[in-house]
């Protein structure tokens, strides 16, 4: 009877590894910005313009993405990943940090050259990967659920994060 028992199960866990390793599925992690201030926070991405092999600062940068938070509201931005079929790259395993998909990562560059520009009208803060900023560090956001392949963060802008920004000319 024992035998029986460790081989249904022996069986059972090889057939769910191989289900697994045939589904074509996505993780997502969603992230989620809340402006507590009382003014509108505009967040613009740059990247920069041209290949990164032949980049230098006389190219530039281009404006990747960007998009408004009006006061006492929030926005969600979610970034997703496919699995194809067998692949074992990319698996969320929940409750280790290195698994859910990086905040900010909708930026094409991984090298760090990105940049975003967060502003209030009043003040602006540049973020940066280069310098492990605020906004690209996990941990500066407050995880608020968390499901196998989809995760929700958030992230709350208050008046202290513009204190030392540059003033807007």
């Amino acid at each position: 009877m024992m035998k029986k028992i460790i081989l249904f199960l022996v069986v059972l866990f090889t057939l769910t590894g191989c289900i697994d390793g045939l589904l074509d599925y996505e993780i997502a992690t969603n992230y989620i910005y809340r402006n507590d201030t009382s003014s509108d926070i505009t967040i613009t991405s740059y990247t920069p313009n041209g290949p990164l092999d032949t980049w230098t600062e006389i190219d530039g940068w281009k404006e990747y993405m960007s998009f408004v938070i009006p006061a006492d509201e929030e926005r969600i931005a979610t970034i997703d990943q496919k699995r194809a079929p067998g692949d074992k790259t990319v698996i969320h395993t929940r409750g280790r940090e290195n698994n859910y998909i990086p905040p900010m990562s909708w930026q094409s560059n991984a090298t760090g050259r990105d940049y975003t520009l967060v502003s209030n009208g009043e003040r602006i803060v540049k973020q940066t990967v280069m310098y492990n900023d605020e906004l690209y560090r996990l941990e500066s956001y407050t995880l608020i659920d968390d499901e196998l392949r989809n995760a929700t963060f958030l992230y709350v802008f208050t008046d202290d994060f513009f204190a030392n920004g540059e003033l807007v000319e």
